[in-house]
């Protein structure tokens, strides 16, 4: 069956299962499944036990955990930071 080419560039990316999702965030299944479970990780449930993963979701949850590394102060000398 052909796609008309209309609806081709509206076709969303395929579903990922936990494993391929899990590998994309270096992370293990147990570890998608405790994000997921917390509302972390948006995910789709098919029937009672698969769970389904869109790559944008997994793509927004890596740009929202991303951080900057910057000092806490300009100066570093720990004798300043503890103020002795």
């Amino acid at each position: 069956m052909t796609v008309p080419s209309e609806l081709s560039s509206e076709m969303p990316e395929p579903l990922l299962d936990e494993r391929a999702a899990a590998k994309i965030l270096g992370v293990s299944p147990r570890v998608l499944w405790g994000l997921a479970d917390a509302g972390t990780i948006p995910f789709i449930r098919i029937g009672p036990r698969l769970k389904r993963y869109d790559p944008r979701d997994l793509q927004d949850f890596i740009d929202r955990s991303r951080r900057i590394n910057r000092p806490v102060c300009d100066n570093t000398d720990a004798r300043d930071v503890t103020g002795r």
